[in-house]
């Protein structure tokens, strides 16, 4: 084997629950496609760190790149483990890591001693150069990669962004898709995620696309003809019937979604599609426009609201207001999308009158999506992200930055109460408080939206509860 990747688990314990799951590892498997498109044999490991490591003894041999693949928090957390096992167990092999975590901080993660390559940035081009000079270990001519050549370490230029008009077709061969497949109320059975562009041209100031180290905001496509094979691949072998599009911004080009939409209807009528897109960009499209989406396959929009506060979506750089964002609500009510509606908390300089306008709004979209299966999620609690504008404004406002690797792995939202000193020192007690019951109440609220045949009266009086509480903050 040339090449496997392993990705950690991302939960807080170390084990891998696939009913958790919620995507497949498309990072992975088109760095795994290109590897194959140029002769290199690859393989893809999602586990528990014990199965992983018994996958990875069963497939590795002298001449194997390992690839670790993670984001800050848990994951990285369970990353570590994985890798003082790999290094115990194949000292010799090359241990590449990469992902978001390892390209905010690469520096940081080489120093950890954990790692012989850091690949910052798109891996595809700096991978294939990896593999063609894995014998010899000379390194210094590839772009976008990080290692240490004795005690210095090595930053080499940003690899260029991947061209990925024509990428080679996807190997989901390589992964049990069974434990990928996503049963939705909405009506699929077995929806899979793809997806069809990369970039995104907006600054959110909280968000790693707007990374000032490795900015992902230049939009590329793939062609239709490489979804089209990939939606192929879903529907023929893998019995899908729904596709989730995971672009960051799918409707941002009209005229490719137009044209891409006509073809996947063609091809596949009658497939159901889910998309992201922004609040204000939904409330900018015509009734013509919102209508061809709907008799296109479209039956579900996750759009990032984040806050009811017009100081917070300022401070954010969100570039959404409250009027857009309720022209968007209605626009989708009036055609019959179902909506998830994305909030996030706990950032820097907000407050309980921030709170308060957050859950109001919050009400407000809930009296208005009572058809919708599961509107809202739990509040997302705001992590720093290195190379942001948020993160400065959370070290203005009494934030650390760990100082290793290690570090970054207590990073959780799972118990904020418990790790507030550490993460969002910023952040009274009694403010944490409330917004962990708020969430709690958020949670409970959603779990009353069962579609069509919900409890309207037990929906109006999870809401009053909600208003209710709000007002006593």
């Amino acid at each position: 084997m040339d090449v496997v990747f392993v990705i950690p688990p991302s939960t807080y314990s170390d084990q891998l629950d696939y009913s958790e799951r919620k995507g497949m590892p498309l990072g992975p498997l088109h760095l795994a496609a290109h590897a194959i498109k140029n002769g290199y044999s690859a393989d893809i490991i999602q586990e528990s760190i014990d199965q992983s490591i018994q996958r990875l003894k069963e497939v590795v041999t002298n001449e194997t790149v390992i690839g670790i693949s993670t984001m800050s928090g848990f994951q990285l957390g369970n990353g570590i483990k994985l890798a003082v096992k790999i290094k115990s167990l194949f000292p010799n092999n090359l241990i590449v890591w990469g992902g978001a975590h390892p390209t905010a901080l690469p520096e940081q993660t080489i120093k950890s001693g954990l790692a012989d390559l850091v690949v910052w940035g798109e891996g595809e081009v700096s991978l294939l150069s990896i593999l063609r000079n894995r014998h010899t270990r000379l390194f210094d001519n590839i772009q976008g990669i990080c290692y240490k050549n004795g005690d210095q370490i090595i930053l080499t230029d940003r690899q260029p962004y991947t061209d990925i008009f024509s990428s080679p077709p996807l190997p989901y061969y390589m992964l049990n898709m069974d434990h990928y497949a996503r049963k939705m109320i909405i009506g699929f059975n077995r929806c899979y995620s793809i997806m069809t562009s990369r970039g995104c041209p907006f600054y959110c100031k909280f968000c790693s696309n707007a990374s000032s180290f490795w900015p992902n905001r230049k939009m590329r496509y793939h062609s239709n003809e490489f979804v089209l094979h990939d939606i192929a691949e879903l529907v023929t072998k893998y019995n899908a019937d729904g596709i989730t599009i995971a672009d960051e911004n799918f409707v941002i080009n009209f005229k490719r979604v137009r044209s891409l939409l006509e073809s996947i209807q063609r091809e596949f009528p009658g497939l159901g599609l889910r998309i992201s897109a922004r609040a204000d960009i939904l409330s900018r499209l015509d009734d013509r426009d919102l209508k061809f989406m709907r008799s296109h396959g479209i039956v579900g929009i996750s759009v990032g609201i984040e806050s009811g506060s017009e100081k917070m979506l300022e401070r954010m750089g969100k570039g959404t207001t409250l009027a857009q964002i309720y022209k968007c609500d209605a626009n989708l009510s009036r055609h019959g999308f179902y909506k998830t509606y994305n909030f996030m908390t706990m950032m820097p300089e907000e407050t309980k009158d921030d709170l308060r306008k957050t859950l109001a709004l919050i009400g407000h979209l809930a009296r208005n999506s009572k058809y919708t299966p599961y509107p809202f999620g739990a509040l997302s609690y705001y992590i720093p992200l290195p190379n942001t504008e948020m993160f400065k404004m959370a070290i203005e406002n009494g934030f650390s930055q760990p100082t290793d690797i290690f570090g970054w792995s207590t990073f959780d939202t799972i118990n904020p109460e418990k790790t507030l000193n550490i993460v969002r020192p910023w952040l009274t007690s009694d403010l944490a408080r409330v917004t962990v019951q708020a969430s709690d109440l958020i949670i409970r609220l959603n779990e009353l939206f069962t579609g069509n045949d919900c409890d309207k009266d037990g929906i109006d009086l999870g809401i009053h509860e909600l208003e209710q509480f709000a007002s006593s903050i």
